[in-house]
């Protein structure tokens, strides 16, 4: 712009820099020159924005440009921020905002520790949350303009106990030690009871019922081997007895008479014995099976009923 016999004034964003040629506002790398115009010199991020020239003809009249400077500048993170609370119950909903500034405009996305979610944008929210989407959430902002700029907050979710036990049953005998576990999980962290013989706790809400027998105790049921002609069903057994035998049964799935077997009984490794059995030439299909063990103190009762197929 030349207005060279008028009073001149910039303003940047409304700001003044120059009167005529008196620095007003104006930074180190800006400079007025012969002709009236604005020369800035290595332009940083902090440049960008409106550039007004004002020419005072008179009190009355007067002419005025804006220029608008808009540099590539890499993204920042202003704000992430939780609508209601960092805190929330099981079942509620989480809403997030991210503000980011940048040039071009930054895309949001964001991440938690498992990787990036769906949702693109400021918002993101998540209805019906669960204890395990609980942890940090990540807001990353990406224009291609150096680095991403980042910022996380953590969400933690309150959630009723859920336990968990290694055993339903465990074999025990006279003047021995027997361990027995109750992993519980909640947030705020649980209180954890016992209770023997149906004696209740006040205000017990969640639970599982480990059975402390001196017969075997069934632990597991292993995932079946098979080639083409046999298939090998399997079963881990504790007790803390010797034992003296095994009744393993399987049918049909609908069937209602089971098959009956007698698998060896193997020398047992830190009180937990492997049953074995094969089975040659079955039809294919869906097939059941359970199985019970014996020892000094009797048999145990017969183990939950497991799927495998023929």
């Amino acid at each position: 712009l030349l207005f060279l016999d008028y009073v001149r004034m910039w303003r940047k964003n409304g700001a003044v820099l120059f009167q005529s040629a008196v620095r007003m506002g104006a930074t180190n790398n800006m400079e007025i020159l012969k002709e009236g115009g604005l020369k800035i010199s290595d332009l940083k991020e902090k440049d960008a924005g409106d550039y007004e020239c004002t020419a005072m003809i008179s009190e009355q009249n007067s002419a005025k440009v804006t220029h608008t400077l808009l540099l590539n500048t890499r993204p920042h993170i202003e704000s992430l921020t939780a609508k209601d609370n960092v805190t929330l119950k099981s079942g509620d909903t989480l809403v997030l905002t991210c503000k980011a500034s940048g040039y071009p405009k930054p895309v949001i996305s964001w991440h938690t520790e498992t990787g990036r979610l769906g949702t693109e944008g400021e918002v993101l929210t998540i209805s019906n949350i669960k204890h395990h989407d609980q942890g940090p959430f990540r807001c990353l902002a990406d224009n291609n303009v150096g680095n991403p700029a980042s910022e996380a907050i953590h969400i933690e979710v309150n959630f009723k106990p859920m336990v968990t036990i290694e055993q339903i049953s465990v074999s025990s005998e006279n003047n021995l030690d027997t361990e027995l576990k109750c992993i519980a999980h909640s947030d705020p962290k649980p209180q954890v009871v016992w209770i023997k013989d149906g004696i209740n706790i006040k205000n017990r809400k969640t639970s599982r019922n480990v059975t402390l027998v001196k017969t075997p105790a069934v632990l597991r049921f292993v995932k079946p081997q098979t080639d083409t002609k046999e298939l090998v069903l399997a079963w881990e057994v504790q007790s803390k007895s010797p034992i003296l035998g095994h009744e393993l049964q399987y049918r049909k799935k609908g069937d209602s008479e089971w098959q009956l077997v007698k698998p060896e009984v193997s020398s047992g490794d830190n009180e937990i014995y492997t049953v074995k059995y094969t089975l040659k030439r079955l039809e294919p299909a869906v097939y059941e099976t359970r199985i019970r063990s014996q020892n000094n103190n009797g048999w145990s009762e017969y183990s939950e009923i497991m799927p495998f197929e023929g």
